[in-house]
């Protein structure tokens, strides 16, 4: 299983709709990408570093794949523009255990 983590970076002047993030564009993730295991949305304080981050669970980089580069690949992304103007951070780990 992989975890693609997505961050948010505050940045000066920049623009985060955590409302529209959470309960419109996190569910599009789930509509669109079919491959996604599991998704979990956090949302930082006033007083961190990001805005957000994204935890969305495949379970394979072919799953990853396909979903990023499938048609609801291109709808997930131009959502992006509907919530902010950051560009977002992207890490994929391994999952190496779990409770």
């Amino acid at each position: 299983m992989i975890r693609v983590h997505v961050t948010y970076p505050r940045t000066e002047g920049s623009k985060f709709d955590a409302e529209y993030y959470v309960n419109t564009h996190m569910q599009l993730v789930s509509e669109h990408w079919p491959q996604v295991v599991r998704w979990e949305a956090d949302l930082g304080g006033e007083d961190t570093p990001h805005y957000a981050a994204a935890h969305i669970f495949f379970e394979s980089m072919d799953d990853f794949g396909a979903a990023v580069g499938g048609p609801g690949g291109a709808v997930v992304m131009a959502d992006m523009a509907n919530y902010t103007d950051v560009q977002p951070g992207l890490t994929i780990y391994t999952v190496a255990a779990s409770s």
